[in-house]
Formats: structure tokens, sequence, C-alpha cells
């Protein structure tokens, strides 16, 4: 059995055309400008990338819908460590194909839970952001959208507080104990 082509919500650096062309990503048929209602972007991704989070209220985060190949798809998912495929109903922008305001079902990655920083805690570094802002203006997202976009602070390289998660915290521990086991066995010699 042939598998399908698969929608893919792109918001962060897939955003921009070098990220694909670097990555071999090459989308079947038009990329599309969309919407996905009720979620923030966030830089709270291990090392300042973005992720997701839903929301009860009126945020929203632009980005574009394509369509990749099954092999695509497999280069993509390998490339997005730490991520997790989540499905969620985005909102084509009018005037884009067949942008009526419709809610299609698409894919996206997600920070892993044990991967997320401190909430608001990430920053991004200024490359990583520089491929959000030249997707999105490439694509022409909306104005209001790419205005945010420049006025979000970055940093040159990551800070050490950028890697602040979970996952991390319970590796010093556990090399914490490893260390403390390894003094009480070498002074009870």
């Amino acid at each position: 059995m042939v598998e399908s082509t698969r929608l893919y919500f792109a918001y962060g650096a897939m955003l921009s055309p070098r990220t694909l062309q670097r990555r071999g990503i090459r989308p079947v048929g038009p990329v599309l400008r969309a919407k996905l209602p009720n979620y923030r972007l966030v830089f709270d991704h291990r090392a300042g990338f973005g992720t997701l989070v839903a929301t009860e209220n009126e945020h929203e985060v632009h980005g574009v819908l394509m369509r990749l190949s099954p092999e695509d798809w497999g280069t993509l998912r390998r490339s997005e460590v730490g991520y997790v495929v989540e499905d969620v109903a985005v909102e084509l922008e009018p005037g884009d194909g067949d942008g009526d305001g419709s809610l299609t079902m698409a894919s996206a990655f997600v920070s892993q839970s044990d991967l997320l920083l401190p909430p608001n805690s990430g920053v991004p570094t200024t490359r990583y952001l520089g491929l959000i802002k030249e997707g999105a203006e490439h694509h022409n997202l909306p104005g209001p959208y790419q205005q945010w976009l420049q006025s979000l602070d970055s940093v040159r390289s990551v800070p050490r507080s950028n890697y602040n998660t979970s996952r991390e915290r319970r590796a010093r521990a556990g090399i914490a104990l490893a260390a403390a086991a390894a003094l009480a066995a070498w002074i009870a010699l």
C-alpha cells in the first residue's frame, strides 16, 4: 500500500525557504498561508526553539500549510528531534487557494513535555528567529504578526538557562547521585 501525502503546518524555521532547501524538503503543490487559532508561539522548547501552546483566548499562530510526500515527511520527522506530532485544526487565510476561513486538519510539531523550559523563559537565538522572520516575510504573513516577530528579543548564542528542562534537571540529579555514591564508596574504603 502506498502512503499518502501529509498536510503539515509550519510555524518556525520551516517557514524559511532556505531551511526547506537545506533539509531537502519539497512541498507537493502550493504552499498556503494558514493560522492556528487559540494557540501561541512560544520559545520554551529546549535551547529556545519554538513550540505551540494551546490557549483559551484569542491568540493565533500564523504559518503555512504544505503537503509533503511520505519521504519528505519522514525526513522532517527525523530532523525534528525532541518534538512530537500533534494534529491541529488550521484555518486557511482568505485569498490563498481554498482560503475561505474553513478549518482543515494538519500535523504540527510540538515539544515533548520533558524538553519544555519553564513558561515564558525561553529566548530564541538571533539566527533561529531570523529564519522565522524571513519565512514570514517570504510568505507574506499578516503585518501585525510580522511586527510581533520583529518585536521579540533574541540572543546571539544559547544561554545556559535555555537548557533548564525537566530532562536536564533529572540528568543533573542522576549525575549528582552517582557522584555521591562513588564518593561514599571511596570513603568507605
